[in-house]
């Protein structure tokens, strides 16, 4: 390398320092010091020795360069071992046995079995610093050809300044680490939420006696909200609405597993739901003891589990802390919560005992099912879209799918800009 004019040692570090913090990558650091050091003094030859992962007395020479810009070792820098061969012995093996202290020698002696004998001919002085990074101290050695070059070098100087290199170097591999780290965490979050969303039917299903709309919204890449429905056979017909507590990847999971848990419950038994009242309930409470055995820790789920009969048009449901769904009544008009056969979230205790109820629907009565997020949506204020608001909303009627619209476009107008903070999840039923 050569020389360059002269420049003002303040100077010279002062674009050190500054030309750290804009580089991209721990071998730009690495070239920056060097490149700070060949400004200070006459050309220099640098190699980088690492001593960690190797056998007593070894080392690897991950970049030796010669003064004259040959690369005698490939660049792996920093410190980058890769398929790097051990060496031992010789200038660098007496560096390496050497205890970690930073040096300067005026006399160097090459001896002819050296392994790097041939790149070393011309140099008699060096100077070498440990760099310590993770703990583990690697070597950095300044080649010379004359030997006075580092006459008066404070070795302390050169130490604090290497070292603040290598605290450089091993911030930004610690960065480029969590990097790395956070692409494949978003890379199985991607793939929970794909598998998430498998579990939602992919369209609303076709139930005899009833017309469907609903619409699952997660806040997040995956989400706690669950929907789903069974054709038990040509008169009994299960459906689930379900949210996990918590949001995003863990959330998912317990999703997952209700359903998965739900799916198990015997559908010859669940498909007798309609004489005595009961099954449902039944159904409430084996989801509720398997899940409190997967131990959920402190996720729970609340749930509403229905049954129903196209040829009496008979409702039998149970409700897990779950928001009492609305009823829209043909023939009043009115809106009204069915609060009735309500118990505790499920996977919280496992003796806990759940009722069900059975009501028959008209025609033209209209069930909103929904979760939390939609009725606690909060506006810039903090005021909450409310059951109220629900309530009015769903009052004209119309279609499932012209409700469901017109629920989530009030919502949406209620709280932007605020985002969401929770899912959101819909479901129409319109008895025909």
């Amino acid at each position: 390398m050569s020389s360059t004019p002269d420049t003002s040692r303040l100077e010279v570090f002062e674009q050190l320092v500054r030309g750290m913090h804009a580089a991209k990558s721990p071998g730009e650091v690495l070239d920056l010091y060097f490149a700070a050091m060949a400004h200070t003094y006459p050309p220099l030859g640098y190699a980088e020795l690492v001593l960690d992962g190797t056998a007593p007395g070894q080392y690897f020479l991950t970049r030796f360069r010669r003064h004259d810009d040959v690369e005698v070792v490939p660049n792996r820098s920093p410190f980058l071992v890769g398929d790097c061969v051990p060496s031992q012995g010789g200038l660098f093996g007496r560096l390496a046995a050497s205890l970690h202290r930073a040096r300067v020698d005026t006399n160097l002696r090459v001896s002819a079995d050296d392994p790097f004998a041939a790149a070393l001919i011309g140099y008699t002085a060096m100077a070498a610093v440990p760099i310590y990074t993770a703990g583990q101290p690697e070597w950095v050695a300044l080649l010379a050809e004359k030997a006075d070059v580092f006459d008066g070098l404070p070795l302390e100087d050169l130490l604090l300044r290497s070292n603040l290199v290598g605290a450089v170097i091993e911030s930004m591999a610690t960065t480029q680490r969590l990097v790395e780290v956070q692409h494949q965490i978003q890379s199985e979050i991607d793939r929970i939420a794909k598998i998430q969303r498998a579990l939602l039917p992919s369209a609303a299903p076709d139930i005899a006696g009833l017309e469907v709309a609903f619409k699952v919204s997660s806040y997040d890449r995956a989400g706690g909200d669950l929907v789903d429905f069974e054709r038990l056979h040509d008169d009994a017909f299960g459906l689930i609405v379900a949210d996990a507590s918590g949001h995003g990847i863990s959330a998912a999971v317990v999703a997952a597993m209700l359903s998965a848990i739900i799916s198990a419950y015997p559908s010859t038994s669940v498909a007798n739901f309609q004489s005595p009242v009961g099954e449902i309930a039944r159904v409430m409470t084996f989801a509720n003891v398997h899940l409190c055995e997967k131990r959920i820790e402190d996720n729970f789920v609340t749930a509403f589990i229905a049954g129903w009969r196209p040829s009496v048009r008979s409702l039998e449901y149970s409700r897990a802390g779950h928001p009492p769904p609305m009823l829209l009544s043909a023939r009043s008009g009115e809106v009204t919560e069915i609060k009735d056969a309500a118990g505790v979230p499920i996977g919280i205790f496992p003796d806990s005992q759940y009722t069900s109820n059975r009501i028959t629907l008209d025609p033209g009565d209209i069930l909103l099912i929904y979760t939390d997020g939609i009725a606690e949506a909060a506006n810039p204020t903090g005021e909450q879209f409310g059951e109220s608001r629900l309530a009015e909303t769903l009052r004209p009627g119309g279609t499932p799918a012209e409700i469901l619209e017109r629920i989530e476009s009030a919502v949406n107008t209620f709280t932007t800009p605020t985002p969401p903070g929770d899912d959101r999840t819909l479901l129409v039923l319109k008895v025909l």
